[in-house]
């Protein structure tokens, strides 16, 4: 016997809604998502530890100041940068699924991509031509341009109107100092990237230096992280240490580079195991970002 649906119970059956085109699931977007249900989903869980206990807890204070979890309160542009001295840590990587993070919950985005390698800008046209077969992706426009060039980009970006933006930036920061300090100045957030090994570590400890002394709101952020080796809790000590740590960590899952393979984010498939943790980055920038 079937009870009477009330609005509520089509939301929630329109959030486990899938679409399939050709080989690949993609989950629509959720407009009206509730926090609620992130919160039921981690209450079941026996011990929420990190970042599931961080995710409850932003949860639910931001219900106490009736904010919308899903929208937000971005009034205004807001920036986050992605920085490292170091190569291959995973800046492209964590600016593209945090586009895709952004666009799904409703804001209109925009990437820079200042990187020469072009990643991020690469990811882009790739989703252009998925899309044209999906439907159901989030349009995620990348505006490419030279480090040299910062002053002119960060115009471009202004001039765009979008609400949420995501600058990818190169490795080999010493080689042009200035004008990545004069990116960071911009900026109403850097995250910055670190593995957990030493030599992720002695790279990014100075930059971080450099970061707090010019006044830049800034804190690392551990990529391809492992909690259960012996490295993790050291390295995130000595992180600790020299700044501040966002404390949602990503784990090396296969799902990450699989997506971006197809020009995608996690959170663009059906069903990703770090779901939660993706969501529980997105709650993170929302609050470092005071929105």
């Amino acid at each position: 016997m079937r009870c009477h649906e009330t609005s509520e119970h089509a939301k929630i059956r329109e959030l486990g809604t899938e679409s399939r085109r050709g080989n690949l699931k993609v989950r629509p977007v959720a407009r009206n998502k509730r926090s609620n249900l992130l919160r039921r989903k981690i209450l079941r869980r026996k011990r929420p530890q990190e970042p599931y206990f961080y995710l409850w807890k932003t949860l639910s204070s931001a219900r106490n100041r009736k904010i919308d979890l899903v929208r937000g309160d971005m009034s205004k542009q807001s920036i986050v940068m992605l920085s490292s001295p170091k190569g291959g840590v995973g800046k492209s990587s964590l600016s593209r699924n945090i586009l895709v993070l952004a666009a799904r919950a409703g804001k209109s985005v925009l990437g820079l991509d200042l990187d020469k390698q072009a990643t991020l800008s690469t990811w882009a046209e790739r989703r252009e031509r998925v899309s044209a077969a999906i439907p159901d992706i989030v349009h995620i426009p990348v505006h490419r341009a030279e480090l040299d060039d910062w002053r002119s980009a960060l115009k471009t970006v202004n001039a765009s109107k979008a609400e949420f933006v995501v600058i990818d930036t190169p490795p080999s920061i010493e080689l042009n100092m200035n004008a990545m300090l004069g990116v960071c100045e911009k900026a109403d957030l850097i995250l910055v990237p670190c593995q957990q090994t030493q030599d992720d570590l002695d790279s990014v400890t100075p930059w971080m230096k450099h970061l707090k002394a010019s006044g830049s709101k800034a804190a690392f952020i551990i990529n391809r992280a492992n909690i259960r080796a012996k490295s993790f809790s050291t390295i995130r000590a000595k992180l600790l240490a020299a700044g501040h740590v966002c404390p949602v960590e990503i784990s090396q899952a296969e799902e990450i580079p699989l997506a971006s393979g197809k020009g995608l984010g996690v959170m663009d498939l059906s069903r990703p195991k770090s779901a939660e943790t993706f969501e529980s980055l997105w709650l993170y920038l929302q609050q470092e970002l005071g929105r």
